[in-house]
């Protein structure tokens, strides 16, 4: 057993022993086989461990009791084995803290690694751009100015043609509006002269003039009224709407605007009522 057991501390200390896999059959291998040649042995101990037991219970009287002896071989064994099991186990524990470590190893180096590249590569970078001669530096820095700047006009000529584009778009759309608004315009204000002139002509038609009428400082509306009652047109008298004085010189000519051409009739009917007086009552 103590060789084994040296055997098994030997593989535990070894970091170069192989995959897991067979540290776990030569583990697993030697220690069954132990257990395994013990097997038949046990199965005979355990009989006669029974039989003891049998014997020592029957030796048994009242409370007292008599203590057991030393250990049988069976009891040794199944002790054994149970050891031969813990130190496996503490193998493969000792092993897999191992590997852990030996990962953690690994990444760590794998990092540092990494950073030593890129410290490599931008010292390699700064090494390159100091051996760039002021020259060839004043070059570069004049070749990329020049592309910023053709870059720069260049968009400023796309901007201000599109600007100028949408300008013209503007104005052409503006002048549409205003051709269309003056259009309408002109439409409403050759509708608003046609409403005028029926005005008038219906105004015209309604119209009367006194003539004959000497001086007098009566007002011209006065005296249309009384022109108009004379002709017994009493009621007609109200459908005067306005009278003023048109003549000129001395005599007098009075033009008497009427509501309706139906009460300019009904006075040009009763207008001979009127003859007699150097009055009289004409149609425009």
């Amino acid at each position: 057993m103590k060789g084994e057991e040296e055997e098994e501390k030997s593989v535990e200390g070894s970091t170069d022993s192989g995959s897991l896999s067979r540290t776990r059959e030569w583990v697993w291998g030697k220690h069954w086989t132990v257990a395994g040649r013990a097997g038949g042995e046990y199965e005979k101990e355990e009989r006669v461990t029974e039989k003891e037991s049998v014997d020592e219970k029957s030796t048994v009287s009242g409370n007292s009791y008599q203590r057991r002896g030393r250990p049988t071989k069976a009891e040794s064994l199944l002790r054994e084995r149970r050891q031969s099991t813990s130190s496996a186990s503490s193998v493969l524990d000792s092993f897999e803290r191992w590997k852990a470590k030996r990962a953690r190893e690994e990444s760590q180096a794998e990092k540092e690694t990494q950073r030593n590249t890129k410290k490599k590569k931008e010292t390699a970078k700064i090494i390159k751009m100091s051996d760039v001669k002021v020259e060839d530096l004043e070059n570069i820095i004049r070749k990329v100015i020049g592309e910023e700047n053709d870059k720069f006009r260049k968009k400023w000529k796309e901007d201000n043609e599109k600007f100028k584009e949408e300008l013209k778009e503007n104005f052409r759309k503006m002048k549409e509006e205003f051709e269309e608004k003056e259009k309408k315009w002109k439409e409403e204000n050759e509708e608003l002269k046609r409403r005028i002139n029926q005005m008038e002509r219906r105004e015209k038609k309604a119209n009367i003039v006194i003539r004959g009428v000497g001086n007098t400082e009566d007002s011209a509306l006065k005296i249309a009224k009384e022109v108009v009652r004379n002709t017994g047109g009493g009621e007609v008298e109200s459908e005067i709407v306005d009278a003023f004085n048109i003549g000129r010189g001395g005599a007098k000519v009075i033009l008497v605007k009427m509501s309706s051409y139906d009460s300019k009739r009904e006075v040009m009917k009763n207008r001979s009522k009127l003859k007699g007086s150097r009055i009289y009552v004409d149609a425009r």
